[in-house]
């Protein structure tokens, strides 16, 4: 709670130094072993959980989910949204990655999960 830096105990006198430098010039500092473990654990849960929150998504990206859901082919999208069809599909491959969806089926559950259908 207003804490400028975080040490663990065993840091030697370089990092020590640097910390008290950093927050005396109203920085913050972790130190490296801590900083370390975060991008691990960070690196973990995105491997394991790297699905946007559907309020993340842009509104054309939930379009194209809707008409997907109402079962529209890449090319009807592109007509109904004048696009052309590799756009469409282009945003196909983009919701399938964002989602951590391996098929259309998935992007649907995804949409059915975070509570939009």
């Amino acid at each position: 709670m207003g804490a400028k830096g975080y040490l663990t105990k065993n840091i030697g006198k370089p990092e020590l130094d640097a910390s008290i430098r950093n927050v005396h010039a109203g920085k913050m500092f972790f130190s490296s072993e801590l900083v370390g473990k975060m991008l691990q654990r960070s690196s973990e849960f995105m491997t394991k959980n790297n699905a946007v929150k559907f309020e993340e998504l842009h509104e054309r990206e939930k379009h194209i989910i809707k008409l997907i859901f109402e079962e529209f082919s890449s090319a009807e999208i592109a007509e109904r949204l004048k696009l052309s069809e590799h756009t469409v599909n282009s945003y196909r491959k983009s919701l399938l990655t964002k989602t951590g969806a391996k098929n259309v089926v998935g992007l649907i559950k995804y949409a059915f999960n975070s509570g939009w259908f």
